[in-house]
């Protein structure tokens, strides 16, 4: 859990975020830059305070773009909306999550589809109360969650299965 870990960890982690950011800059590494941009941003949004993760997240979405990075785009595009709703614009948080949610359905992105389901359900059913969206962003979730459930379980197997190969054995 995010919130054991104690406030010096914290800042350290967020300290070596940054030395990072600085070394991607200077060898000019897009990808390397927007996942700093977006790992600073989830600190920020985890700490309650989306309104200074917002800027992050923008840039990274944006330099995700421009490297034509799927999986990060859709990433950032659900990290906006779930920021955009911890700040209580609504209509913002809808437009950001559908759009990572259909990215994520169109690619596969399993981890990205559970997390934007969840949050589209909360926005339906607590803030709207529309219940017919709530109900059919949920089972979209659980969909995804499942998902995640059955292909970790796959592979769980396949390496229970692997080391007991004595071919996959050093000896």
């Amino acid at each position: 859990n995010k919130n054991n870990i104690p406030k010096n960890q914290k800042e350290e982690s967020t300290a070596y975020v940054y030395k990072a950011l600085n070394v991607f800059k200077k060898v000019n590494d897009k990808q390397g830059i927007s996942y700093c941009l977006y790992n600073l941003a989830q600190k920020f949004n985890d700490a309650g305070n989306p309104q200074k993760a917002m800027p992050y997240l923008m840039e990274s979405l944006e330099m995700r773009k421009a490297i034509a990075d799927t999986r990060g785009i859709a990433e950032s595009l659900n990290a906006i909306g779930i920021c955009y709703r911890w700040m209580n614009d609504i209509p913002s948080a809808l437009t950001y999550l559908n759009e990572a949610n259909q990215l994520a359905q169109k690619n596969g992105f399993f981890h990205v589809l559970e997390s934007s389901s969840d949050m589209l359900n909360y926005i339906y059913e607590e803030d709207l109360k529309d219940y017919e969206n709530a109900l059919k962003s949920y089972r979209l979730y659980i969909a995804a969650r499942d998902t995640i459930i059955n292909e970790k379980a796959k592979f769980d197997s396949f390496i229970e299965f692997s080391n007991s190969l004595s071919l996959f054995k050093t000896t």
